[in-house]
């Protein structure tokens, strides 16, 4: 997780997987139990801290009595995990007494520093918003959680977690996954011997990493069979792309990340295309997790011609254009494909397309976590992320929180298995 990519100077467009992080994840039980810590004391700074960012910084103006009655579901739940009634104190009031109103009735009962988290941490929630959470200080700040590094000593493969489950996205040609046979749609069911049943991604991906020339043992599980094989680390070169001919004659790229050299492998792999006399090409974002705002300028820049909008960004107090800055005559996809775990500036580049150059998109409603996110400092090392910009298109479609919906509905979009029927229905149509 080495790798880093070109700051926007604008803000961060956070890459979390969705399903790699559990929203909210507030764990009571955990920390009543003490197998949990917060790791520090919150005080009165911490929940005002929070309070005056969401009131100067959030994009959407929120009532107070919307924080506050957050501020006492989330208070609710902290009395549920000390077996303790929340009905009564379900009716108090929300306002900024809350948490003096909370103490008042059950102090010596509950923790102090748990119920003063848990006002601050309501109010989060009350914006119904995924890119907005509480990072306490012992949880890694490394936001961007970079999945994917340029080269490491590892088997070569995209892994997600989804439903609970590990699941496998891509594997890298010339990895030792892909030698061994593992496909996209397996699920890795133990790593070195250890269930990934409760395992989270970080722990996944570092327990597939290690020294180069060192094996690791990963059981995986297919169409109901498993299976053991195992895999030898490397230094593998991941390429961003995965290009192709389609049986119709039309070009295909994939993106299956965005990073900082993807833009001028694209616009080689166009121009080799044109040299090829190929006229048209599907675009394949699933999976697409997104990336900064300077990847969806440059890349966009390829696709849709000069001065034309491929992005809006809403802020507090403006609103932020980015155009493209075509210098030569853009080739354009055809078809975009995306699916619910396409996110970010994935979403962006994908409506962009379609307003700009009437590309059709097939697959699945995407995820809508399209928003630029800033961190903030709170009182005692724990850090808010909050959304401070949201993606529109430009004629103002709102991404965030509702997706991009498909122009034509491929419902196997999001199975990693059933990759190439995908693709077989778009070329079916584009016929």
């Amino acid at each position: 997780m080495k790798k880093r990519h070109s700051l926007s100077v604008y803000a961060l467009l956070f890459l979390f997987l969705i399903s790699c992080l559990p929203l909210y994840a507030a764990d009571y039980g955990s920390f009543v139990k003490g197998d949990k810590q917060l790791g520090f004391t919150p005080k009165k700074e911490f929940i005002n801290q929070i309070y005056n960012a969401i009131k100067t910084k959030y994009p959407i103006d929120v009532p107070d009595s919307t924080l506050f009655a957050g501020s006492r579901g989330e208070l609710c739940q902290l009395l549920k995990a000390y077996k303790i009634s929340p009905d009564e104190f379900s009716k108090t009031p929300a306002d900024n007494n809350i948490l003096i109103a909370f103490l008042k009735k059950y102090k010596g009962k509950v923790s102090q520093d748990l119920a003063a988290y848990a006002t601050g941490l309501g109010m989060v929630k009350s914006l119904n918003d995924k890119e907005c959470d509480i990072i306490l200080p012992s949880q890694s700040q490394d936001v961007r959680r970079d999945i994917i590094p340029e080269s490491y000593g590892g088997v070569g493969v995209l892994i997600e977690l989804r439903d609970g489950k590990i699941v496998v996205i891509h594997p890298f040609e010339g990895g030792s996954a892909q030698k061994a046979g593992i496909a996209a749609g397996d699920i890795i069911t133990s790593i070195g011997g250890v269930s990934t049943l409760k395992m989270d991604l970080d722990t996944a991906m570092n327990s597939l990493r290690g020294e180069v020339d060192s094996t690791v043992v990963v059981e995986i599980l297919r169409n109901g069979k498993k299976y053991t094989t195992r895999l030898t680390r490397s230094k593998v070169e991941l390429n961003p792309l995965q290009v192709g001919k389609l049986p119709n004659g039309m070009g295909y790229i994939r993106i299956v990340y965005f990073e900082e050299s993807y833009p001028e492998k694209m616009y080689q792999t166009l121009e080799k295309f044109k040299s090829l006399g190929i006229k048209k090409w599907v675009l394949d974002l699933r999976d697409n997790s997104g990336g900064f705002i300077n990847g969806i300028v440059l890349g966009g820049s390829l696709l849709i011609p000069t001065k034309k909008p491929l992005m809006y960004i809403k802020y507090k107090d403006k609103d932020k254009l980015f155009e493209s800055a075509a210098q030569k005559t853009p080739f354009p996809p055809c078809a975009v494909i995306v699916n619910r775990y396409t996110t970010g500036t994935a979403e962006a580049l994908a409506l962009a397309l379609r307003e700009q150059t009437g590309a059709k998109i097939f697959g699945t409603t995407t995820q809508g976590n399209a928003a630029v996110s800033e961190l903030v400092s709170l009182q005692g090392g724990a850090t808010l992320r909050l959304s401070v910009g949201m993606i529109t298109s430009s004629q103002g479609q709102k991404i965030h929180g509702t997706g991009l919906k498909p122009d034509i509905s491929v419902p196997e979009a999001d199975q990693p298995a059933l990759a190439s029927k995908t693709i077989d229905k778009v070329i079916k149509y584009l016929k």
